[in-house]
């Protein structure tokens, strides 16, 4: 309890801004993202059509202007909203953003607990993260998206474990 208290901040340690990702273009990863949705298309091709895509994408997102069902503005501020950044499977898992004073302050009030054996942990920190997105329609608001830290994130800080 203490500890969503003290990462609770703007807004309850929350990394992403309320009105959603930044977005640029050309898009990082684009590669990556060809080679798994190419399917019989050549590279080339799907490279080219993403690229394309995204195009037309960032200039929306730029300009604010809606495309169909399709409304940029909506879009960021849901992907905000359903951005998974706490995992509590066997233990807590958090992908937070905090100011250098919290930080400290979660450190020693963990470094305490672990001293008198009430807990083990793990932290890493990073100063950016990476957003893996399962989105099946653009014009859906259900879209989800996972976050972690682009340095290793929860596998990283699991190596860190007191």
């Amino acid at each position: 309890e203490w500890i969503a208290a003290l990462v609770r901040g703007d807004r309850d340690g929350h990394p992403v801004p309320e009105s959603g990702p930044g977005f640029t273009w050309p898009p990082v990863g684009l590669e990556l993202e060809a080679r798994a949705t190419r399917g019989e298309k050549s590279l080339a091709s799907q490279k080219r059509l993403l690229y394309l895509i995204t195009l037309l994408a960032w200039f929306l997102d730029k300009t604010g202007w809606p495309l169909g069902a399709f409304d940029p503005k909506r879009y960021r501020q849901y992907t905000a909203l359903n951005t998974d950044y706490r995992k509590i499977q066997d233990g807590l898992r958090m992908t937070v953003s905090l100011s250098p004073q919290q930080l400290l302050e979660l450190k020693t009030y963990l470094g305490k607990k672990n001293n008198l054996g009430m807990i083990r942990f793990g932290i890493c920190e990073q100063e950016s993260a990476v957003l893996t997105c399962f989105v099946p329609s653009i014009t859906s608001d259900a879209h989800f998206h996972f976050i972690d830290g682009a340095g290793g994130g929860y596998a990283q800080a699991a190596t860190a474990i007191s």
